[in-house]
């Protein structure tokens, strides 16, 4: 299997690429703290699928099969920097 590219988030390790963005992760990870991960992970989907992120697919250079999917990282960071606040809100509502 070829190397990941480094850019990319892997969609199926969101979840932990967002408690690393929060500064939480393992036995740090309070309810509270989970809650609003998953609130990301949820304003991230729709944000994809409304078009504001794209979700990426890499596949293998070789054989052309499809490897896996991911976000390219840096769009996610600027997705949160930008809408963290209201995201916050909606989890507490």
């Amino acid at each position: 299997m070829p190397k990941w590219p480094d850019h990319l988030v892997d969609s199926s390790r969101l979840y932990t690429f967002l408690t690393d963005h929060l500064g939480i992760s393992g036995q740090s990870v309070t309810t509270r703290k989970h809650h609003l991960a998953f609130s990301m992970e949820r304003a991230v989907e729709r944000a994809r699928q409304s078009g504001q992120i794209r979700r990426y697919t890499v596949k293998d250079p070789a054989s052309g099969d499809v490897v896996g999917q991911g976000y390219n990282r840096d769009e996610l960071v600027q997705f949160l920097s930008r809408n963290r606040a209201s995201i916050e809100r909606e989890d507490q509502a």
